[in-house]
């Protein structure tokens, strides 16, 4: 049922605009019932239905409607490659990896940070990393630095259909932000006093639902925290960052429980519940590639995450493979900005570093 779900949502994407829209009939309608000479059920289609014909011909003499938005279709077309990742990644790993990119650069031609987030999450991008960085910077000063303007003039020059600070007001934006800025220790490194903003930062006591799950938003906040913290070698992270991850996959689990309650949308893979959560998912693929690079233990839901209920491990069994095989997938020219295997990089001064911070790097 998966594979005919995917198989739907991608010939859905496949077909054209059609010649009249829902708002041609309504305008239609305002003049009272349809004169068809019909009572029964039209296809606007068919070419050779009297009835239809009819009906066309009653649209047509209304004239053009108010075309839609440019935005529209590459936003259906977005949310309708990420409904499709999520079925394609419990059975093909890179159909999934490919529907993900699809999404993404739909995404990020709106403007979403959820696209530099999807992009990273599916091949680990340095290039959507380093951008999403620059806007996390803004993000957090809220536009108070005299060298954001300058920033923000080379953005600008990018062709986005809603722009990213209007999506910056969503609070599952911003996680998407976070989670894709925090996974490039060059940004980091270079911007000590993120880590002290990340934990002032008011997101960090934000109650508002976030993702699939509809989690507070500090939860999520925290979880970026600790992935920053990783990066950049704090060891001690990767146990913090664990229990954030075991909790959410938790939740979503037994959201999948409730699901399949509904035994006629469950077995259609038609369920309210998104079957993988990709925030999550996301989340452990980026942290999954943190950690290979540094050298520490990767996840494994054998060790890490055996006491949890098999569906709590879905998105996570998810994240894991999404981590891996990154050079079957597209990936940007330039090298990674990797600082030092150490700890900690060697930055030239360490101002504005939390006192949290300042502890683990003198351990």
């Amino acid at each position: 049922m998966l594979r005919e779900r995917a198989g739907f949502l991608t010939a859905y994407i496949k077909i054209e605009e059609p010649r009249y829209a829902v708002n041609d009939v309504i305008r239609l309608l305002r003049d009272g019932p349809i004169r068809s000479g019909t009572d029964s059920i039209v296809n606007l289609l068919d070419e050779d239905d009297e009835a239809s014909s009819v009906i066309r011909q009653q649209l047509d003499g209304l004239g053009p409607s108010r075309p839609r938005s440019t935005w529209a279709r590459v936003a259906e077309n977005a949310d309708t490659w990420r409904q499709c990742a999520i079925v394609r990644l419990p059975y093909d790993i890179q159909a999934g990896k490919s529907a993900l990119l699809e999404a993404a650069s739909s995404y990020q031609q709106l403007g979403l940070p959820f696209g530099s987030f999807l992009r990273v999450a599916a091949t680990g991008s340095w290039e959507a990393a380093g951008e999403a960085g620059s806007r996390l910077r803004f993000l957090l000063l809220s536009g108070r630095d005299s060298e954001n303007g300058e920033e923000e003039a080379g953005w600008s020059q990018n062709v986005e259909l809603l722009g990213w600070r209007i999506a910056l007001q969503a609070p599952a934006q911003q996680i998407s932000l976070l989670f894709a800025a925090v996974s490039d220790p060059s940004v980091l490194a270079r911007h000590n006093w993120l880590f002290d903003a990340l934990a002032a930062a008011s997101q960090a006591a934000d109650s508002a639902p976030v993702g699939t799950t509809a989690q507070p938003m500090a939860l999520w906040w925290n979880a970026g925290r600790r992935l920053a913290e990783l990066t950049m070698g704090v060891r001690q992270a990767r146990t913090e960052l664990r229990s954030l991850v075991a909790d959410l996959a938790v939740v979503h689990g037994r959201q999948l429980a409730h699901a399949q309650l509904d035994g006629y949308h469950w077995p259609m893979a038609r369920a309210r519940i998104d079957l993988v959560d990709l925030d999550l998912a996301g989340l452990v693929a980026i942290s999954a590639r943190v950690l290979r690079r540094r050298a520490m233990q990767e996840w494994s839901l054998a060790e890490d995450f055996v006491n949890l209920p098999p569906l709590a491990r879905v998105s996570l069994a998810i994240g894991i493979q999404l981590s891996k095989d990154d050079g079957a997938m597209p990936t940007e020219p330039r090298a990674p900005r990797l600082p030092p295997l150490d700890p900690w990089p060697a930055p030239t001064e360490w101002t504005g570093t939390s006192e949290r911070l300042r502890r683990a790097r003198d351990k």
